[in-house]
């Protein structure tokens, strides 16, 4: 294999690991026996930063963005603030908060642009053809920055205090440096389940 293949192929080998990591499922358990109709309130706890997050300020909009986000995505419940008046209570815990980098090397690439040409037949009309025309670039060496969160959330009935739903989620976002994005994905999809469970029942 080539050196420039060879560069182009680990490229995009390590494009493709990314975007999978990104997209990978979440772990869920869910209490078969449990009946999520009977959810009328929720309470959502603090969020447990496990000391992962050394930025207070982070720490911070974390905590408003767990109590925002419930306000916004589950709408088929009551959201309170007592323990006591919940019939489930929410939990998280950050269980991985960081950025990780990878260099790109420089390599050349086989990129096409547009080249018009007019021509004309022997009666004088004239037809445009457009072709598309490779050209060699070299691509300088740059660094992907992936954020990568990991989070495990419960939804804990207050009678028995037992979890009736669980979720252990991660998400490497790549060419990112954005964590508090990344957060705010998991999070969201995660109220988004909870809230289709209380409405199917």
């Amino acid at each position: 294999m080539k050196k420039g293949v060879k560069v182009l192929f680990s490229t995009a080998l390590m494009l493709v690991m990314m975007m999978s990591m990104a997209a990978a499922k979440p772990k869920d358990w869910v209490d078969p026996q449990y009946s999520f109709k009977g959810i009328h309130t929720v309470t959502i706890e603090t969020m447990d930063l496990n000391k992962l997050v050394e930025n207070d300020i982070d720490g911070q909009n974390m905590q408003t963005m767990f109590q925002s986000e419930a306000a916004k995505r589950v709408t088929h419940a009551k959201l309170v603030p007592q323990t006591e008046l919940a019939d489930v209570r929410i939990t998280g815990q950050v269980q991985q908060y960081d950025i990780s980098n990878s260099v790109i090397p420089a390599h050349y690439e086989t990129r096409y642009h547009n080249e018009t040409t007019t021509i004309k037949d022997k009666d004088g009309k004239e037809t445009t053809i457009t072709t598309q025309v490779p050209t060699t670039e070299y691509v300088p060496a740059r660094t992907v920055y992936t954020s990568t969160v990991r989070l495990r959330l419960d939804v804990i009935d207050q009678k028995t205090g037992k979890a009736v739903f669980s979720r252990d989620d991660t998400r490497a976002d790549g060419d990112s440096g954005d964590l508090q994005r990344t957060y705010s994905k998991l999070i969201t999809a995660f109220y988004k389940e909870v809230d289709r469970k209380i409405r199917k029942g």
